[in-house]
């Protein structure tokens, strides 16, 4: 397991991976900001989609601050 995805915190921007196909086709990709930590998952809104889906940890990826 990738080990920045171990620690995102409220308010960090990621990339989300929407699957399908029991996770073997991207579906569709984009930009979030975690809102909550709900069980096993984070809830991440997506301002484009004007909605919050939640994700697991292996569905989100923390974007670099250096790289904005």
């Amino acid at each position: 397991m990738d080990e920045r995805n171990l620690k995102f915190k409220i308010g960090d921007l990621v990339e989300w991976t929407e699957l399908c196909a029991e996770g073997f086709l991207i579906k569709e990709k984009g930009l979030g900001i975690i809102v909550e930590k709900y069980k096993q998952f984070y809830r991440v809104h997506r301002p484009i989609q004007q909605d919050i889906v939640n994700f697991n940890m292996n569905e989100i990826e923390l974007i670099n601050k250096q790289n904005v």
